[in-house]
């Protein structure tokens, strides 16, 4: 865990991914997935701040334009 708190020199990569199923009817469904790998330095704990936020943010618009885009909007 010690490698996780590091100096500030110490470089990471952070990947965080989410994923959400639609229920289409019919028995179909749309499964959206979105995730973002981000490289930084120091604690990573902020670099995941920012890469979790940008992901949580993001997927829902992604399932909208995704939505739309099958069902001919």
């Amino acid at each position: 865990m010690s490698e996780l708190t590091g100096g500030a020199g110490r470089k990471h990569e952070v990947r965080y991914d989410l994923s959400w199923t639609k229920n289409m009817g019919n028995y179909e469904s749309l499964k959206v997935n979105l995730g973002l790998s981000l490289d930084g330095t120091g604690n990573p704990d902020a670099t995941l701040a920012k890469v979790r936020t940008w992901v949580e943010e993001n997927l829902a618009t992604a399932v909208q334009d995704v939505s739309e885009a099958i069902e001919g909007k």
